[in-house]
């Protein structure tokens, strides 16, 4: 089973991260965008858009000096699902014993 899943829900588990999705909802961002709605510092939201990235949860594209950043729905509905999944047979589990 991969361990993807439990990954990006540790990533998601961060306030600042879970923000920055948050935002992303709304469609691509540069880090300059994403710097000045979330106001913080340009170092620390870098050190955040790596965690992401390396879950697979938002990607990066260059577009001149820039970096424009974009949330992987795909990403998000797959988590959905482990998520739901997890949830359904645990109540199913419960169901059982009882």
């Amino acid at each position: 089973m991969s361990s993807m899943p439990v990954e990006r829900l540790q990533a998601l588990a961060d306030p600042l991260r879970w923000a920055i999705t948050d935002t992303l909802r709304a469609g691509p961002r540069c880090a300059c965008q994403l710097v000045d709605e979330l106001a913080v510092p340009a170092p620390l939201l870098s050190h955040h858009m790596k965690v992401l990235r390396n879950v697979e949860l938002v990607h990066a594209r260059k577009l001149g000096r820039r970096v424009e950043y974009t949330l992987d729905l795909a990403a998000l509905d797959e988590l959905a699902h482990a998520v739901g999944s997890q949830v359904s047979t645990r109540v199913t589990s419960t169901a059982a014993h009882r």
